[in-house]
């Protein structure tokens, strides 16, 4: 079993003995993710080709090969699509649940079966919420998911449908994180180091969600042979960002990549507490008084890897932007001419993407992951 490591305090502890954060409130890291025995290097000689969908990366996450191979529900991968010249789109809603938080999803539920979880909860605007009630589904294990008031009603039909037990939490997003973490606590301040109590599969706390997440790169580089040179991405909590940043270091480290791709992070100018703090040169998220966006699968105003995320914006030389409901809306209406169905949490990065041309011109060899398709049912 691998070790977590708080990225508040740095106490390291084994992970199937760890809460779902810090005694000192802190988020856990993976524990020398790249140099543990649990994990091999990554290689394109050993992807598993004959194990089922994202299993054939079993080698190259820690955690057993047997548990991910019978949660895969024949995950394929998902395909690129040139737009323009300099333009390709990762078409993540592909995925068997509609968005890339499919693969991180199965990772964490692998890891709570390990552990010997009994029941699964977990905090969701949607997306999240479908893929881990899913792979929970798959596993034999009782799932809640936590969704706020404003979550469409399509995603919540969608959620119910897969198995789970949902509760609509009045107020923002942010509140409903809260709502169940203080459930959590309440439970036990050391929740979850008890299997009888419901393991927190959230995609923000467990670092074996982003560990999932990453293989998003391993699958990109199985298609192109190298990396694009730029990519735009939608940031909320920044699952998305560190499972890319976790998966292009493994490239790095296995002599597969000598430059970094330049990452443009994406937010709603109506939440961007993170972008407010890049330009304003701040560690910490921006204090701001988030307003309704369009982009609600990342309309989060205190995102808890936060501090985090900047420390890496400074290391990987990633920088911001942020857009307006309008190019959000007639993003979603480009896509639509390509023939792509797109939420606005996922167009957000097709309007910075849009905006950057506008003011600088086109970036070649520029790719966007397509993070989700709008499930909203519609009478």
């Amino acid at each position: 079993m691998i070790d977590f490591i708080c990225s508040n305090c740095l106490q390291q502890v084994a992970a199937d003995r760890a809460s779902y954060r810090c005694n000192c409130g802190g988020l856990w890291q993976l524990a020398s993710a790249g140099d543990t025995d649990a994990i091999e290097p990554f290689s394109p000689g050993r992807i598993q080709r004959n194990n089922p969908g994202l299993a054939r990366y079993a080698p190259f996450l820690p955690l057993p090969a047997d548990t991910l191979i019978r949660l895969s529900q024949q995950e394929t991968q998902t395909p690129l699509l040139q737009l323009t010249p300099d333009l390709c789109v990762k078409n993540e809603s592909a995925l068997p649940h509609g968005s890339f938080k499919d693969r991180g999803a199965w990772a964490v539920i692998a890891f709570a079966l390990q552990r010997g979880a009994t029941s699964i909860v977990q905090d969701s605007s949607g997306n999240a919420g479908l893929s881990v009630a899913a792979y929970a589904a798959k596993a034999g294990l009782p799932c809640e998911i936590y969704v706020p008031e404003n979550a469409s009603p399509g995603k919540i039909a969608k959620i119910e449908a897969a198995g789970a037990a949902v509760h609509i939490v009045p107020g923002s997003r942010d509140h409903c994180a809260e709502v169940l973490r203080a459930r959590l606590d309440a439970t036990d301040t050391t929740a979850n180091s008890n299997h009888s109590r419901p393991f927190y599969a959230s995609h923000v706390y467990q670092p074996l969600f982003i560990q999932g997440v990453k293989t998003i790169v391993y699958e990109l580089f199985e298609q192109r042979r190298k990396m694009p040179q730029h990519i735009f991405l939608p940031v909320g909590n920044g699952t998305l960002l560190l499972g890319l940043i976790q998966g292009l270091e493994d490239l790095r480290a296995a002599g597969l990549l000598t430059n970094f791709p330049q990452l443009i992070a994406v937010q709603s100018a109506n939440c961007a507490p993170l972008a407010t703090a890049w330009e304003r040169k701040e560690n910490s998220p921006y204090p701001i008084s988030a307003r309704p966006t369009l982009a609600e699968g990342i309309a989060i105003a205190r995102p808890a890897r936060g501090r985090e995320l900047l420390a890496l914006t400074g290391k990987y030389h990633i920088s911001w932007q942020q857009v307006s409901e309008q190019a959000i809306e007639q993003a979603g209406q480009d896509l639509h001419r390509y023939g792509l169905k797109a939420e606005p949490t996922a167009a957000i990065a097709f309007a910075a993407f849009s905006e950057f041309c506008n003011l600088h011109g086109t970036p070649p060899d520029t790719l966007i992951p397509l993070t989700g398709n709008n499930f909203e049912i519609r009478s």
